[in-house]
């Protein structure tokens, strides 16, 4: 991992509140009181300081209005149209960039009848709250990995100038986790994504192609690629496929989760390799997946389609490192397969056990495995040499 100045992150609060209630209508003496629901959504509850705007959705079969409640922080920095409709629809919420250090928050009121139904947002401060600003870095954890305690997480490092964020996202109507990745400002891209895998959390569909900057963090911290990579042969580079996350699909074209690949290693070997991953994942409870890129070393740039062009660091090398649950496998109910590709049209793959893979990128995986199974069987499990006939890989 790189040597870089500490930085003291700020994980803001998000919250989003959605309540279903009953909006009256006229009464009489003589017929029940008749009733609708409704109720309001807002897509991004967490944004930047950077001014922006997103639509809220309104779901109501009456009458309603909408109006704001500024819950910390000075008021009149956002506004809302229309502010009244009857029915479905979508309001337009535009705020004004935050140049204070802390961050604010606001909540959407929508009045049906004589019920109210609310939603918050919180925007970050310019400099992450009490700490001091250093180059837009204001989110994330120091030692995410193990405060969280998620099995896909690697170690992270409060020094190391990388920053870790995640994500949440709502299948069937639950809230679960999405997907995380530590990001590089240097580089302009995330060194690893980690997320867990299911067909309980996949989905099904197709890519929405809805490439976007990540609301998580500044567009002037992000590349641009609206379109490629400017006069090269390098393809906007999924860090978590597309088809790994049709529930959540937007959040997969996120500009952080993309890396400039080879346009021939991409669409070929690494193309190749997501679809075992998923594969593997059907044959089991779960598969934990850490997806990263190696960037030390790397002398290579290739420019996105800001004005200027920012140099995103090309990587050297690719690399997957896996955990799969199954309870009661013959081959016991944790096993781990580490595989890494030189960045490279013709690569081949290289299949080593996680540890041996870890020695190589210079990354701890699996930290929290020791937490479940104890510190001896964790070493084992992760140092296996997975080409082993028993080691329960087909590879």
């Amino acid at each position: 991992m790189k040597n870089r100045l500490s930085i003291i992150p700020l994980l803001p609060v998000v919250i989003l509140a959605m309540v279903v209630s009953a909006c009256d209508s006229s009464k009489s003496n003589t017929t029940p009181t008749p009733t609708t629901s409704a109720s309001i959504t807002i897509k991004e509850p967490s944004v930047s300081y950077d001014a922006g705007q997103q639509f809220l959705t309104v779901v109501a079969s009456g009458s309603w209005s909408v109006s704001i409640s500024y819950t910390s922080g000075e008021g009149d920095w956002a506004s809302l149209s229309p502010t009244s409709g009857a029915g479905n629809g979508n309001v337009v919420l535009s705020y004004e960039a935050n140049t204070e250090k802390t961050s604010r928050s606001l909540t959407v009121i929508l009045v049906c009848g004589s019920q109210s139904v609310k939603a918050s947002l919180t925007q970050a401060g310019h400099g992450g709250g009490s700490t001091s600003f250093e180059e837009g870095k204001t989110r994330g954890y120091g030692q995410a990995s193990t405060t969280l305690g998620w099995l896909e997480l690697p170690e992270t490092d409060a020094n190391d100038g990388y920053e870790f964020f995640t994500r949440d996202m709502t299948v069937k109507g639950v809230q679960m986790r999405n997907y995380s990745n530590y990001y590089s400002y240097d580089d302009y891209l995330s060194v690893w994504v980690a997320y867990p895998l299911c067909t309980g959390n996949r989905g099904s569909g197709s890519r929405s192609g809805a490439w976007g900057f990540d609301p998580q963090l500044p567009s002037s911290l992000q590349q641009d690629l609206s379109s490629s990579y400017q006069g090269s042969n390098y393809s906007r580079g999924h860090q978590i496929p597309s088809a790994d996350r049709y529930y959540a699909n937007e959040s997969t074209f996120y500009y952080t989760n993309m890396t400039p690949q080879d346009y021939t290693f991409n669409s070929g070997v690494w193309a190749g390799l997501e679809s075992s991953v998923r594969n593997w994942s059907t044959k089991c409870d779960t598969l934990y997946v850490v997806s990263g890129c190696v960037v030390e070393g790397s002398t290579s740039k290739a420019y996105d389609r800001s004005s200027p062009a920012k140099a995103v660091t090309v990587p050297i090398g690719y690399y997957k490192a896996l955990l799969r649950y199954s309870k009661g496998s013959t081959y016991g109910d944790y096993i781990a397969l580490g595989v890494y590709f030189n960045h490279a049209a013709n690569a081949s793959a290289q299949y080593m056990s996680v540890k041996e893979l870890g020695e190589k990128v210079g990354v701890n995986f699996f930290v929290n495995l020791k937490d479940v199974v104890g510190e001896s069987n964790a070493e084992t499990i992760l140092s296996k040499d997975p080409k082993d006939s028993n080691s329960g890989w087909s590879i």
